[in-house]
């Protein structure tokens, strides 16, 4: 649903597994609500997103690669993408379990050099009680700078 120029955004997903097999959980409901907003500043756009998760589960996560979705089970995503010029951005994303206390920050700025080169400089953290989902990785915080050639 788009009034003007905000958009708002519900999702719901029910899952029920055929398979007996232990490591999928046997049924699952995800539900999201979220609004997006534009914002003129000066000569520049900023996107800004708001959405809010909740997840009900038969199984606990655990640190398989298929449980990397319940990071949204109990959570509140804050985003925003500032459109400086054509040719630079700075992306801010915060994600917060609100049952576990953990969160998740993301920052990036990227700029393209020439036609064909793009360098981009970003930081993740993630803090939590190590008993969390999300606390789990706790010790993965992370900088990188990366440089892309496209030819």
């Amino acid at each position: 649903w788009a009034p003007s120029d905000i958009i708002f955004k519900f999702e719901s997903t029910y899952v029920d597994t055929l398979s007996d097999d232990p490591l999928l959980s046997p049924s699952s409901w995800q539900n999201g609500v979220g609004v997006e907003m534009p914002w003129n500043i000066g000569s520049t756009t900023m996107t800004t997103i708001l959405q809010v998760y909740y997840g009900k589960n038969e199984r606990a996560p655990d640190n398989l690669v298929s449980s990397t979705g319940r990071l949204f089970d109990r959570a509140a995503i804050l985003a925003a993408r500032w459109s400086l010029s054509s040719d630079a951005n700075l992306l801010a994303s915060f994600l917060y379990d609100y049952e576990g206390g953990a969160h998740y920050s993301h920052i990036a700025y990227d700029i393209k050099l020439t036609d064909a080169l793009k360098a981009e400089i970003s930081a993740d953290l993630i803090e939590g009680d190590p008993d969390t989902f999300l606390g789990t990785y706790t010790k993965n915080d992370r900088a990188c700078l990366k440089l892309s050639y496209l030819w």
